[in-house]
């Protein structure tokens, strides 16, 4: 009976763990995002504003995926949803692919994240992050997916100098100059 009383005594010391009513996302979920997944996001919950988390951001191929790291001094930058409790993430766990079949491994994990939100304030919100390896995989260090072709490796993003179009009007220019000049 004495343990008994202890422990209720316990439990109404904790703090109940209270599911998140918002989820952090970063990638082709986002508002920018043309997947039928991300217009229904925006059907079926709330956007909040802009947020972001600590950790690292990497190109997977056709989408980024996220690394969590409180001790990171990268940031993820995304966007915040008011989800609720219905029944709505089920469905987006599928298309993450965080749904595990028996015997499988989850491309995705859904985790429960700190977000702090660009308008001030921090919301504990669910975030799909990344279940696999990122060895060999470049980070998107600017943290930030955008569309389009914004999950390219940093060493396709410039295949020129950005001096590149002043030399070649400048050369242009010289070339028309001497066209000019040496018809006269």
């Amino acid at each position: 009976m004495e343990r008994a009383n202890s422990d209720v005594a316990r439990m109404k010391r904790e703090k109940p763990q209270a599911v998140p009513q918002h989820l952090f996302v970063y990638g082709t979920l986002m508002r920018s995002g043309r997947s039928p997944y991300a217009r229904l996001l925006r059907v079926k919950a709330n956007y909040i504003g802009k947020a972001l988390v600590p950790g690292r951001l990497y190109h997977l191929g056709a989408f980024p995926g996220a690394i969590v790291d409180g001790n990171s001094k990268g940031k993820v930058f995304g966007e915040i949803y008011r989800v609720g409790n219905n029944g709505f993430l089920s469905v987006l766990d599928r298309y993450e692919g965080c749904l595990e079949p028996p015997g499988g491994i989850s491309l995705f994990r859904r985790e429960i994240v700190q977000a702090s939100l660009a308008t001030g304030g921090v919301v504990d919100a669910w975030i799909y992050t990344f279940a696999g390896s990122v060895a060999g995989r470049p980070s998107i260090c600017s943290g930030r997916f955008s569309f389009p072709g914004a999950c390219r490796p940093k060493p396709y993003l410039r295949l020129r100098p950005r001096s590149w179009r002043r030399h070649q009007s400048r050369a242009v220019a010289h070339a028309s100059a001497w066209r000019y000049h040496s018809s006269s």
